[in-house]
């Protein structure tokens, strides 16, 4: 199966779909025409595609302060970028509303593969910060909400309704076999996250560690201009599940205005993917899946994602994925037949992106 669809949205894409081409070692074959969820489909690469975009998204879309929040946007040069943010008091909820476009271009090659790529991202989004038993305002400037970072923020409600839309192109160069193909896709997201600040604990050196948890459920719709001339169209639903949501930490050097964002965790989660029409569904479960933080960079430390595809309810996993991280390198394998597992490695990646991270 060529799984580079998958990976490249889920490591550079973010928010926007998959687009990598290459030849890896799993070569199921592969029927884009088909919405249900089967080992080699496009629909199945699609929803491993969302089911890991969606999750880093909700890290970004849940800071204190969102700046675009594109998921693990990766070292790709911003060639332009235009958000606007407001705020405005709702009672005792402060409402802020951030808009704007992004585009950026990148370059990158390996031993296999080189890459060139495009992308262009537009969204809405609308953040109602609350808390029970008190009211929110706006800050000073008035682009955002009156959050103390420097005091203890558990109980706080953030509600996040989506608005995303992107187009972006993907050519890829195998290196050894001279050739290239090419691929794009246009994808629109829309949607809602809640996120509720459950704890917070300082250590002895200061550190700072913040837990919270994530629900969501977004529609994600794509139209897929394949690396064969084909076109495909794609509509799924990415969500949590019930009593599993996505629960993070996050851990600073300190809580001084010149406080250094240290590590992010997905600790645990559970996402369930399903096309629009089809009766069968993905799930992925997170375990420990850290991000590691310095002063210039950030990177996949440790962890992993399994994804597991179900054909209807009730019936044992036909295909099951695992996306692992070690030293900030990813790794995928088809591990259906845990003896036999098969390595998925017809992709490429870059580091996240601090600009997503800030808080």
């Amino acid at each position: 199966m060529n799984l580079s669809h998958i990976i490249r949205s889920i490591l550079a894409f973010g928010a926007t779909g998959s687009l990598l081409l290459g030849c890896g070692q799993d070569s199921s074959a592969r029927k884009s025409s088909s919405a249900q969820l089967s080992s080699g489909s496009l629909a199945s690469q699609e929803a491993l595609t969302a089911s890991y975009s969606e999750a880093m998204d909700a890290l970004s879309d849940s800071n204190l302060t969102a700046n675009s929040s594109t998921s693990l946007m990766l070292s790709a040069p911003i060639n332009t970028q235009d958000f606007q943010k407001s705020c405005q008091a709702s009672g005792d909820k402060a409402l802020v509303s951030i808009s704007g476009q992004r585009s950026i271009s990148f370059d990158r090659s390996n031993a296999r593969v080189s890459i060139e790529g495009s992308r262009t991202m537009t969204q809405k989004l609308e953040r109602i910060w609350s808390k029970s038993g008190s009211s929110v305002a706006c800050n000073a400037n008035g682009k955002g909400a009156a959050i103390d970072f420097e005091a203890d923020i558990s109980g706080y409600q953030l509600e996040v309704s989506i608005d995303r839309s992107a187009s972006r192109s993907l050519k890829v160069s195998n290196l050894k076999k001279g050739t290239s193909t090419t691929a794009s896709a246009e994808t629109s997201m829309k949607g809602s996250r809640s996120i509720s600040w459950l704890s917070q604990s300082v250590a002895a050196d200061g550190a700072i560690t913040r837990e919270k948890s994530i629900s969501f459920s977004v529609t994600r719709s794509s139209q897929v201009l394949d690396k064969d001339g084909s076109s495909s169209s794609l509509s799924q639903i990415v969500k949590t599940v019930d009593g599993a949501p996505l629960v993070v930490s996050s851990t600073w050097d300190s809580l001084g205005k010149n406080r250094q964002l240290l590590a992010k965790t997905i600790k645990q989660g559970k996402l369930h993917v399903q096309s629009a029409s089809g009766s069968s569904y993905m799930e992925a479960s997170f375990d420990s899946m850290a991000l590691s933080f310095s002063s210039s960079e950030c990177s996949i430390k440790s962890g992993s994602m399994t994804a597991s595809i179900y054909e209807s309810e009730g019936a044992s996993a036909s295909t099951i994925y695992k996306l692992s991280a070690i030293d900030g390198v990813i790794s995928v394998q088809n591990i259906t037949d845990a003896e036999n597992p098969i390595d998925v490695d017809d992709f490429d990646y870059t580091p996240c992106d601090l600009k997503d991270f800030n808080y």
